[in-house]
């Protein structure tokens, strides 16, 4: 008879034992972008990837032949399939291991893309209504069902570090209203010409900066974010000490988190009216040296610490100027431009306005009543909410009436006074946790460096794509210079990840009302990144909207998109021309420019011709004279003698001055001679 302590020693070892057996076992497992209605990128060797038992045989069957492998030890495994360069008709494809099988249904052979960007390549077929609509989209989504495009959209998701895990799944044309609109009207294009299926991987986030889709190694080699990079593999670490920080603060919930099933405009209204406890602001004297001097229009976070590159700060400043005036017998007005992401406004310690939600981001005027006002000295305050992102307050900032006109651009006085984090205000206390005390820590968010990239380009890196194509930069005006070296290197970095130097053509910015002139800069970076081999770029001058950042002429953008993909990668009959000057020299008293024509020459509107500009000296422009032979400008001034400097559409709004054979207009762009 065996001892019962040796009994219960043996059970105990045995179900250790299967235990550690069975963690071992693996269901199949694929991806969640290997699944029904997918498309496969035809004629190429396409990798199938995923989970199966281990050391166990894996088979890919398909109409056209069987492959197989072997999962690794820890039941990783990983196969090219080759695919044919024919097929419309939809099929399955079945994967097993040695015990399980999965089946992928309604799988179609085509041409693959990956779409990605920030809102306007993330802005549906359905728009965005009332206030940001695409052409015509009912009858385009009705209409979606006759084309065999298919959509995979990632899931929005941010990581520290480099992911293989991707959510989403493939839709088709029934449910086309939640198809990216530029991919979508892109990938019609394709259909039409190539007559075959066309898939988008659709990885997009609104608002977000470049230095969120690339990742550490290649923004490593731009020296940008160096110290965020660094703190990175601590963000954890971090973190902890600043919500242990947190925890010894004051702190209230927003509308958001308080009421998450309100309707947006009862939002708005809990927005207006939340009590933030800070009126003391309003009395509180500038002579205080915990205020900061800032300018206005721009930024209104002032940097944290000295010596930090990147601040990623969301919370609520106090913004504070006087002004004089004359005796008053009238109201006045207020201009305020577009303002990130709200403004609670007070003239003279009372409120008078406040801009919550998709208005916030426009201009607007608040009425000043004169019985407010005072002959002398004045007090405008604004109390400026940041939610997450960039924080910034734009021009016009004036005040008026139909005698007077004073402008409120400058220096004004800044006191931080609550942090946001995870839907909660956290008071500072002036003479305790004041704002200079809070640990370093930069939040993780979509405008954290390479969050995106790890979360929602990485896990794609295997599917294999045709190309790309990118509608991105409006988070970035103001940062050019950064913006083209870190553009340019994620190219390189998506290419090295994936292998190969795939086409990447994307969408130069429209022109739209920054109120600071400083898109055309940015443009004008993208129009250099163009440069990079087998790369591509189309304008939109001509399509752009002043008062909506957002265009609604969605189909003239994926078509370009398309006609500049079918030109270069397919090498398609298609009316494309070329939109890039290739050589400026001087020629007397004139600066002569050659561009790169295809089908045609280049065409002046005279109307526009203030788009169009010399100089001498890259400080002083003159509205040009301007004649026209075949692919080639001359450009004069009566005032100028030796012009040296040419720019083109440099204004936040304009629609250009010349245009290709095709009626596009050429890009904004600088250039200059000796």
């Amino acid at each position: 008879m065996i001892p019962m302590k040796r009994v219960l020693f043996i059970l105990v070892i045995s179900i250790v034992l299967q235990s550690c057996f069975s963690t071992k076992q693996h269901e199949l497992e694929l991806p969640q972008i290997f699944s029904n209605d997918m498309i496969i990128q035809r004629d190429t060797d396409v990798i199938f990837w995923g989970i199966a038992q281990e050391k166990s045989e894996v088979e890919v069957r398909t109409p056209w032949g069987k492959f197989h492998t072997q999962s690794n030890h820890y039941g990783h495994w990983e196969l090219p399939v080759t695919t044919p360069f024919d097929g419309h008709s939809s099929f399955n494809i079945e994967i097993c291991d040695s015990s399980n099988c999965v089946i992928i249904e309604n799988v179609l052979l085509g041409e693959v893309w990956l779409a990605s960007g920030q809102s306007n390549m993330e802005m549906p077929l359905q728009g965005w209504l009332p206030n940001d609509p695409i052409l015509n989209s009912e009858n385009e989504i009705m209409d979606a069902v006759n084309y065999p495009v298919r959509f995979f959209t990632v899931d929005k998701n941010i990581s520290a570090v480099s992911s293989d895990v991707v959510s989403g799944s493939w839709t088709t044309g029934e449910n086309a209203e939640s198809f990216s609109a530029t991919a979508y009207f892109f990938a019609r294009a394709l259909t039409n010409k190539l007559d075959v299926p066309v898939g988008i991987i659709h990885s997009s986030w609104g608002g977000t900066p470049v230095r969120s889709w690339i990742s550490k190694e290649g923004l490593g080699k731009t020296g940008y974010y160096e110290d965020v990079i660094r703190d990175l593999p601590l963000l954890e670490e971090l973190e902890t000490e600043f919500e242990k920080w947190l925890d010894t603060l004051d702190s209230f919930s927003s509308p958001l988190f308080e009421f998450p099933n309100q309707s947006m405009d009862n939002l708005k209204e809990y927005w207006k009216k939340l009590d933030y406890g800070d009126k003391e602001y309003l009395d509180l004297s500038t002579n205080d040296d915990r205020w900061k001097k800032i300018m206005l229009p721009g930024d209104y976070i002032p940097a944290l610490k000295e010596g930090e590159d990147f601040v990623d700060f969301d919370g609520v400043v106090w913004a504070k100027k006087t002004f004089e005036l004359p005796k008053i017998d009238t109201d006045l007005r207020l201009n305020l431009g577009a303002i990130d992401d709200l403004d609670y406004t007070f003239v003279n310690g009372v409120m008078i306005g406040s801009t919550v939600g998709g208005d916030s981001f426009r201009s607007k005027e608040y009425l000043i009543p004169q019985d407010l006002l005072k002959e002398g000295e004045n007090v405008i305050a604004l109390r400026l909410v940041d939610t997450g992102g960039y924080s910034s307050i734009g021009a016009p900032l004036s005040i008026e009436s139909d005698e007077i006109k004073l402008s409120l651009e400058g220096e004004w006085n800044a006191y931080v006074t609550a942090e946001f984090y995870k839907h909660k205000f956290y008071r500072f206390n002036r003479s305790e946790n004041d704002y200079s005390n809070r640990p370093f820590y930069n939040k993780l968010n979509a405008a954290t460096p390479t969050s995106l990239f790890n979360a929602m380009i990485h896990p794609l890196k295997k599917y294999t794509i045709k190309g790309a194509i990118w509608y991105q930069g409006e988070s970035n005006v103001g940062f050019h210079e950064e913006y083209q070296e870190v553009f340019r290197e994620m190219i390189r970095d998506w290419r090295s990840h994936w292998g190969f130097d795939f086409p990447f053509y994307f969408v130069q910015i429209a022109p739209f009302d920054y109120q600071n002139n400083l898109s055309p800069d940015l443009r004008n970076s993208q129009l250099n990144v163009s440069s990079l081999e087998n790369t591509g770029m189309i304008t939109t001058l001509d399509i752009g909207n002043p008062i909506n950042i957002h265009p609604a002429n969605k189909q003239e953008v994926g078509e370009r998109l398309a006609s500049i993909a079918l030109y270069q990668t397919y090498d398609a009959e298609v009316n494309y021309e070329g939109i890039t000057p290739i050589q400026t020299f001087r020629q007397g008293e004139e600066i002569v420019i050659s561009f790169e024509c295809l089908q045609g020459g280049i065409i002046y509107e005279p109307e526009n011709a203030k788009d169009l500009e010399i100089s001498e000296d890259e400080k002083t422009y003159y509205k040009a004279d301007v004649r026209v032979e075949d692919c080639k400008i001359y450009l004069s001034a009566p005032e100028l003698k030796s012009p040296k400097h040419v720019r083109h559409a440099w204004r936040d709004v304009s629609t250009g001055a010349i245009y290709n054979s095709l009626g596009q207009p050429i890009s904004t762009f600088k250039v200059s001679v000796e």
